[in-house]
Parts: structure tokens; sequence; C-alpha cells
């Protein structure tokens, strides 16, 4: 049997196809090559999106913390006209807190001008009457009840 001599078209012609897919499945490596990279910068890129929105999440909860935080020391804040206002309130108060000791001095003394006051005064009430002085006493603290009348 007589193998067919190619000719060198023919020859040519199969080196050209040989080449043409070693030249394909070159590139085909290649694009697979930049296809795992392409994937691995994705993942990339996907695991900074999460972090950064994370991130987002984290800041925009201090935010909110913080605007409450805010609002309520607004809410607590005072001004210098309301600290005014108190002070005067307050002068006033003591004002006629004084008038009233003034007053009930001028009627002690009155009290005092008498003889049997004079007399009553001079007695320890808490030697005498010891539970009547701590019941006084606790009274005027206001923190007893008088007798019943």
């Amino acid at each position: 049997m007589k193998l067919p001599i190619l000719s060198t078209l023919e020859l040519y012609a199969y080196g050209a196809v040989v080449v043409l897919i070693l030249a394909l499945l070159a590139w085909g490596g290649i694009e697979s090559h930049r296809v795992d990279v392409v994937k691995v910068e994705r993942d990339t890129a996907r695991s900074e999106l999460a972090q950064a929105r994370d991130s987002l999440k984290d800041a925009n909860h201090t935010i909110d913390v913080q605007t409450a935080s805010l609002k309520m020391w607004k809410d607590l804040a005072t001004t210098v006209a309301d600290l005014k206002q108190r002070a005067d309130e307050m002068e006033a108060a003591a004002k006629a807190a004084e008038v009233r000791s003034n007053e009930l001095l001028k009627k002690e003394a009155t009290d005092n001008a008498k003889p049997d006051c004079a007399k009553l005064l001079a007695v320890d009430l808490a030697a005498v009457c010891p539970a009547h002085a701590d019941g006084m006493q606790q009274r005027a603290r206001g923190g007893v009840q008088g007798p019943p009348r």
C-alpha cells in the first residue's frame, strides 16, 4: 500500500490548523486565568462592600445614639433667663421668710414682756414632761401630727 504523499500546500494547511488549535488553547488558558483573577477581584470587592455596609450601620447607630444624647442634653439645658428667674424667685422667698421671721420676733418680744410667759419659758419642759417635749419637737419638724382635739 502506497501512502499518499501530501503536497506542500496540504502540509502548510495542516500546520496552520495545528498552530490555530494551539493558539486557541493558549488563548483559552489565558482567558481562564483572567476569569479566575476577575472572580478573586469580585469576591474581594464584595467583601469590602460588606465591610463598608457594616461600618455604615455602625456609623448610623452611633449618629442615632449621639443625636438622642444631644436631644436629652438640650432638654435638660438651662438658659440664662431660667437661672435669672429662679434666682429672683429664691430672692423673693428669702425676703418673705425674713419678713415672717421679723414679725414672729416682734410677737415673741411682746409675749416675753408678760410675766406669766417669762415664768413658763424659765421652766425646762424636757425635764418636767419629756414625752411632751419630744412630741413638740417632732411636730415642729413636721414628722408627727398633733393630738386630737
